[in-house]
Order: C-alpha cells, then sequence, then structure tokens
C-alpha cells in the first residue's frame, strides 16, 4: 500500500476491485443472453400477429454493446442500449425510441410520429438455447391497445412442438 497525506490506500485492493468491475462489465456486454444478432425467420405457428399486424417475416440484426440495427421488410429500426433515445424515420414515419434491460429481457419503447401519434412497446427475450426470439408487443393508440406475439427462430432451428392435446378420460368398465 502506499500512503498519501497520512492516509493509508491499499493499492493492491484496489486494483483488485478495479479489475473485478471492468471483468464484471465485459461478461454483462459479452452476456449471450442479450445478443439478438444475426437472422430470424418469423414462426407463424407459435405467433399471435392478429392484432400487431402487418408483421415481418423475418428479422435481420446488427447488435453492438451501443446500439441495435435492424431491418424488417424494407424498413429499417434503430435501438439505443445506451440509455438515449434515438430518432429516426422508419415506415414513413419519424420514430423515437429508448430501451432498458430487465434481466436478459430488452425493453424497447417508441413513440411513433404519424397522422396519429401512436407508441409501440416491446419486450424481446431469447430462449434458453437461443434458437427463438420472442417479442411481446403492445400498441397503444389514443385510449386502445392491441396486443401480440411474435415469435422468430434462427434459419435451421426446430420449429417449436406443438402443444399436447387434453388427454381424454380413461375409460373404465363397470
Amino acid at each position: 500500500g502506499a500512503r498519501h497525506n497520512g492516509v493509508y490506500y491499499p493499492i493492491k485492493a484496489m486494483r483488485s476491485c478495479l479489475l473485478l468491475l471492468v471483468a464484471c462489465m465485459l461478461a454483462q456486454a459479452a452476456d449471450p443472453d442479450r445478443d439478438f444478432s444475426g437472422l430470424w425467420l418469423l414462426d407463424r405457428a407459435a405467433s399471435r400477429p392478429e392484432q400487431i399486424a402487418p408483421v415481418p417475416d423475418s428479422l435481420n440484426i446488427t447488435q453492438t454493446e451501443r446500439i441495435i440495427d435492424y431491418s424488417a421488410g424494407a424498413s429499417r429500426y434503430s435501438v439505443p442500449l445506451d440509455g438515449n433515445d434515438r430518432k429516426f424515420q422508419a415506415e414513413g414515419h419519424r420514430w423515437s425510441t429508448a430501451s432498458k434491460w430487465e434481466g436478459s429481457a430488452l425493453l424497447i419503447n417508441s413513440l411513433v410520429m404519424a397522422d396519429h401519434d401512436y407508441t409501440v412497446m416491446d419486450r424481446w427475450r431469447l430462449s434458453p438455447d437461443h434458437q427463438s426470439l420472442t417479442i411481446e408487443r403492445q400498441i397503444l393508440r389514443g385510449q386502445s391497445q392491441t396486443e401480440g406475439r411474435l415469435v422468430y427462430r434462427r434459419p435451421g432451428a426446430a420449429p417449436a412442438p406443438a402443444p399436447a392435446p387434453a388427454a381424454a378420460p380413461a375409460f373404465t368398465p363397470r
């Protein structure tokens, strides 16, 4: 340690704390549960897009520690990951988007300035095997709210298994 103006500073302890902090930040930045990069194809059977149509058949996502850029059909979107909001044009409208992490889920709020302004609220989450991306979406227009779920899979990923039918009661003769 070192002494400065009569105060003892344990340099090794400070250095260890700093290294631990940097390691934690790097681990969080490289967290595969928070990496949405890649090509994603819509799984219509697993999705509930009726209330939030039109829905793109694919998403192509590029992600850095500061931003997610993605294309959906002919439109391009930007999601800031650094705590700031981002303004851009998409679908012929102005968008103002902000996001925050809730564990491994990304919450994205977008104000869309159109003839009638509306808000899009998304919750993005990867499956444990990172082969599917589920987007829970709410759209607020004035006093009305619509909801839907979009499930995207990586190319080649197996589709979700169909829910098992309810078992028929066993027949017992009397």
